[in-house]
């Protein structure tokens, strides 16, 4: 917004680091001027942005004003970039990239007539300001700083309100409801737009007893015409975030009849406007080869979509009850903590509110959370006093979005609107769009690693003002993905003009005014089309979709361009144009067939987020990105490197660096970790039998890397199946218990250990509490680890130890009574390809395993047989594959081990259920 990007440019002209431009001749006063009437504007900007919405001159004036503010903001940073280069970070000399392709000189005259300029064009805009009389208005505060003591609070059931019996009643039919025997049992959500619908598949879909049910669950969002492609390609992504090979019907068809073949699946299809019987029949073909218990779960406006299914369920959401209405209202507009008097004044109004809103979730979402920072009750009278008749309406609904969104404070104003460059129900990834607001500036840099948090604060925020919802959480049950809903989008739209959504042939006026756009394209389209490098202005360019675009051209005319993506698309190299964004700080090249990084990328001084996920073809990185030392992700996922870079420790502001190969020379070295202690998340460290010496790995300070939740640390592959002399193992040994990890680890994995014992701080529970997912694989210890006292470890695998045969009390961690109080959180334990393990001792005592729910044990060929069962009272689930001496005494009935595992609801052996006890209840809606 307006306000946002005035109050940049105002603190970029008053900042030192252009101390040299000022002297440039006759420069000073135009800089000091620009400074003067951007700060004097500012004073009448948030008038103006309310106004613009009504009256198409204020807008024109605003479109005019930002223009100008995007302008000087593009001087500045070529200059800074351009005139002062870039600290390569090699020498404490502070060694410069520079750009031969500038002549200094010419660039100094050519950025002096560009600065006087734009001052002309300022004071024009200035003087025409006095002829709309607005209202000076200034926000106070200054750097918006980050709340450490504030808590997330994400839309989850306790956000839902009215709708547990419908919830319970979809539930029962998805888990225990029978299957039509033509085909596949569905069931439709059909209601008015905001009445909820998408809230209702979004509780179900996340229900634990709909997850443990089905083998596969996938979830497809329709911004359009319903469409068995999207599908297809949905079913084909979920878990992976990678584009298919083809997209071809045949590949598509083939690679989804194989993914669901014996599945027990749900397909959510949520927002589907149209269908037509051609394309049910199409999917049903398909979904033939899935288990007949799988499931389809509609959500839609219109009855007739699904007609095609004469035995389709259909669910008629209705309003909420007045009470549920109160409740939910109440939490958005009283959450924020009032006094006794305040409450009592306003609950009045609140219920007259509640009753024009006519149990509409969304209007009733918007309104009490824009309320929520009004005290006066003058304001909750005039949403009152704008009711129609008995019912407040689509204009009110708008009119309520539109001042929540004036609510905002000028930070959040340009985070939110910057997001209707997405399409309508597009599926925004946080941890991207985060990213993509850092490279555009609009979160400030505090300190070396706060511009992340900071930017998930200002994610949170207007989460929690009903601005996102979110339809994905992580692990940890934090947003992961997130949607606007359509009217709040289109609200987007009409303020952020200068975002586009690129799908024809646009105007030329309008390309020249861009500054942010998505290109919608098919999965045909080869080459970006030629109208879009005529936005020269732009500062974003997203192609949405999987586009076959095997080269790109004219990246020339792109110069301000701060974040661009090519992922998904078929290049195989990187044009040289791509030379001349010298402003570029957000790069995504994930999933191309890219093999190599030409070394100009480590002239894009100012880059700060670098993704190479899923590159099938590429292997090594150009020595020279250790020069990029701004950048501060570099993602590599599914992207096998085989080496890193000489002098991977200069990039001391990294804070994603996926996998760490070590190496055996100086600058390849594990040593190179020592000072990046901004790393977060994942984190795994390769080829570990390369360091030297435990002094060596302790060089690492990985104890001092607070924020990585997941680590993996193995050596190279194949390593446990070659033969090692008493020095090699007792080299491993010292490096992998020097290799400590912090006690906020969340999830750990060793591979390819070929030590005799494991890490000691391994089996440390006092210092290890919140650790919650353990894997080990590929050791060749022969006693397994004490893990039994971790306190908060829920998933445990245990694969391919070597050199195992016995599985006794040493695993709980106690050598006393060897069971008692042991693995108290654990919630899934398996066991794959232990090839020389025979013996389990599992003598079972009170509050042992008492959270255990699935046991699987697999590839054990030579365990003679189970433990005693009985008291695992919590286990619900057990599978059994590849182990024929375990399938023969397991068998119903008459098998030697059936008396243990008898009281199991579900038993799968060898792919073959033997034994399914619904432990789902009979929950059934009544009334409403």
């Amino acid at each position: 917004m307006a306000d946002g990007l005035v109050s940049l440019v105002v603190e970029s002209l008053g900042s030192m680091a252009f101390q040299e431009l000022r002297s440039l001749v006759g420069v000073e006063e135009d800089l000091k001027k620009l400074s003067r009437n951007f700060d004097y504007l500012q004073a009448v900007l948030t008038d103006a942005e309310k106004r613009q919405v009504k009256d198409e001159s204020v807008k024109r004036w605003l479109g005019d004003l930002k223009d100008v503010a995007y302008d000087i903001d593009d001087v500045l940073e070529e200059w800074k970039v351009v005139n002062d280069g870039c600290d390569d970070g090699t020498s404490s000399q502070g060694k410069k990239v520079s750009f031969p392709c500038f002549s200094r000189p010419r660039f100094h005259v050519e950025t002096s007539n560009r600065i006087k300029a734009i001052s002309a064009r300022l004071d024009e805009i200035k003087e025409r300001k006095n002829s709309f009389s607005f209202s000076e208005v200034r926000e106070e505060g200054g750097v918006v700083k980050l709340d450490m003591r504030e808590t997330s609070s994400f839309i989850d059931e306790n956000e839902i309100f009215g709708r547990d019996r419908v919830k319970e009643w979809i539930v029962s039919q998805l888990v225990e409801g029978s299957s039509d025997e033509v085909g596949l049992a569905v069931i439709s959500i059909i209601g008015m737009a905001g009445i909820g619908k998408t809230a209702v598949a979004q509780l179900v879909f996340n229900d634990v007893r709909v997850k443990r049910h089905f083998d596969k669950m996938i979830w497809v969002s329709f911004p359009g015409d319903f469409n068995v492609m999207r599908i297809y390609f949905e079913i084909i992504n979920t878990g992976r975030r990678k584009r298919p090979r083809s997209s071809s019907l045949e590949y598509l068809t083939s690679n989804v009849s194989s993914m669901l073949y014996g599945k027990r699946f749900l397909l959510v299809l949520d927002g589907v406007r149209n269908s037509d019987d051609a394309q049910w029949r199409s999917l049903m073909i398909l979904f033939r080869r899935a288990k007949k218990e799988s499931r389809i779960l509609v959500t839609t406006r219109n009855e007739n979509v699904t007609k095609f299914f004469s035995s389709a369920l259909m669910y008629e959401l209705q309003p909420l009850s007045e009470n549920d209405c109160w409740s939910l209202f109440s939490h958005r507009a009283f959450s924020g903590g009032r006094s006794g008097d305040e409450h009592v004044k306003l609950e009045a109004l609140g219920r007259e509110i509640v009753n024009k809103c006519q149990g509409i979730p969304l209007l009733l979402d918007a309104i009490g959370s824009a309320l929520r920072r009004k005290r006066d009750v003058q304001d909750w009278q005039s949403v009152l006093d704008e009711a129609t008749g008995d019912s407040l309406g689509t204009d009110k609904i708008a009119s309520v979005v539109l001042e929540s969104f004036h609510d905002l404070p000028k930070h959040l104003k340009q985070c939110f609107a910057f997001c209707s460059i997405f399409p309508k129900d597009h599926l925004i990834e946080k941890d991207k769009l985060i990213k993509l607001w850092m490279a555009q500036g609009f979160i400030p840099q505090t300190g070396r690693g706060d511009m992340e948090r900071l930017g998930c604060s200002y994610f949170d925020d207007l989460v929690r003002r009903s601005l996102f919802q979110y339809l994905e959480t992580d692990e940890e049950g934090d947003p992961k993905y997130c949607m606007i809903h359509d009217m709040i989008h289109d609200l987007c739209q009409s303020i952020m003009t200068e975002c586009l959504i690129i799908k024809d042939e646009m105007p030329k006026s309008q390309l020249a005014k861009a500054r942010h756009a998505s290109w919608i394209c098919n999965q045909d389209v080869e080459s970006i089309p030629s109208f879009i490098y005529e936005a020269e202005n732009l500062r974003t360019l997203i192609p949405i979709g999987w586009p076959k675009i095997p080269s790109f051209y004219h990246f020339n005319s792109l110069k301000c361009l701060r974040a661009l993506d090519l992922s998904g698309s078929t290049i195989e190299e990187l044009p040289n144009s791509l030379w001349n964004l010298k402003l570029l700080r957000y790069l995504d090249l994930s999933a191309t067939y890219i093999r190599k990084l030409p070394e100009f990328v480590s002239g894009l001084c100012l880059l700060q987020t670098l993704k190479l996920n899923h590159c099938c073809k590429l292997a090594t990185l150009p020595g020279g990105i250790v020069k990029l030392i701004n950048l501060r992700h570099l993602e590599t996922e599914g992207t096998f490197l085989v080496c890193l870079p000489e002098g991977m420790g200069r990039l001391t502001s990294l804070q994603t660096l996926i996998r760490f190969i070590t190496g055996y020379e100086r600058g390849w070295k594990i040593t190179e970790l020592k000072d990046l202690n901004l790393l977060q998340g994942k984190l795994e460290i390769t080829c570990l039998n390369r360091v030297a010496s435990r002094d060596e790995a302790n060089e690492a300070k990985l104890e001092k890397k607070q924020n990585i939740q997941t680590l993996k640390l193995s050596s190279e592959v194949g390593i446990c199946h070659e033969t090692h002399t008493e020095k090699e193992v007792e080299q491993v040994e010292g490096v992998f218990e020097a290799l400590r990890p912090h006690t906020n680890l969340r999830d750990l994995t060793m591979s390819e250990y070929i030590g005799r014992q494991f890490p000691s701080w391994m089996e440390d529970y006092s210092l290890y509490f919140n650790l919650t997912k353990m894997q080990l694989s590929y050791c060749k210890c022969r006693q397994m680890p004490a893990l039994g006292k971790l306190p908060s470890l829920k998933w445990l695998k245990i694969e391919a130890m070597l050199e195992v045969k016995q599985v006794g009390s040493e695993f709980f961690g106690n050598s006393h009574d060897g069971v008692t109080g042991t693995f108290p959180k654990l919630e899934i334990l398996i066991f794959q390809s232990m090839i020389i393990w025979e013996e389990w001792e599992l003598n079972v005592g009170a509050g042992s395993f008492p959270s255990l729910f699935q046991l699987c044990i697999l590839e054990c060929m030579k365990l003679k047989a189970l433990p005693e069962l009985q008291h695992l009272i919590s286990l619900q689930e057990l599978k059994i594959e590849c182990c024929p001496i375990l399938s023969r005494r397991c068998q119903k009935e008459v098998g030697e081990d059936w008396n243990k595992i008898a009281h199991i609801p579900d038993i799968t052996i060898d792919w073959r259920k033997i034994q399914r006890e619904e432990i789902f209840g009979s929950a059934r809606l009544q009334g409403r």
